[in-house]
């Protein structure tokens, strides 16, 4: 079985593909990379909109590193209702900090 994922960055978009019954909604924000992140208040907006009807993803942004901003902000996207996380990272400096 085929699933339709779209990614949207705004409320109007969320619509456009609610409408056209799409099974899931990835939100970002394409215009600062593949891995753009929406600001948290778009998300939440998105999110209440969907009112559980699809799936959704959001992405946490490209990060480099594994500090705490990106756990704090990892966390802050599951409160808003997100249903799954998706994070670009250095391989190499995870190899490192789960070493260390």
């Amino acid at each position: 079985m085929s699933m339709m994922l779209a990614s949207v960055s705004d409320a109007f978009e969320a619509r456009l593909v609610l409408d056209a019954e799409v099974d899931w909604l990835d939100l970002k924000n394409p215009r600062d990379g593949a891995l753009g992140a929406l600001d948290l208040e778009q998300v939440r907006t998105i999110v209440d909109l969907i009112d559980g009807r699809r799936p959704v993803s959001a992405t946490l942004d490209d990060h480099w590193d594994l500090s705490r901003s990106t756990s704090r902000r990892f966390i802050q996207l599951i409160e808003a209702g997100v249903d799954y996380v998706k994070i670009g990272v250095n391989g190499r400096c995870v190899e490192d900090s789960l070493i260390t």
